[in-house]
């Protein structure tokens, strides 16, 4: 089974350019959100092997994001990369 990456990002060029760079040299399967409510959801949903979250998405912090994932034991660990700009 490809393990799974979420990108959580409301730019979709962003969204579609990561998802196919990934899906090209790494072999995995990309998830998108567009809202930080939709990528917790999602997340909690698929357990996914990486997540990777824009900072500057509308809505929830990157640290409330953060916190609520590891309060549930299924994401807990899940690796959490924050994109800076």
């Amino acid at each position: 089974m490809k393990k799974r990456i979420l990108v959580v990002a409301d730019d979709k060029t962003l969204l579609e350019e990561m998802g196919r760079t990934l899906e090209k040299e790494m072999d995995v399967v990309t998830v998108t959100a567009v809202s930080c409510d939709a990528g917790i959801e999602l997340a909690l949903q698929l357990k996914p092997h990486l997540i990777i979250l824009d900072a500057s998405l509308a809505g929830l912090s990157d640290d409330a994001v953060c916190r609520r994932l590891s309060r549930d034991w299924e994401t807990s660990e899940v690796p959490l990369l924050v994109l800076v700009d």
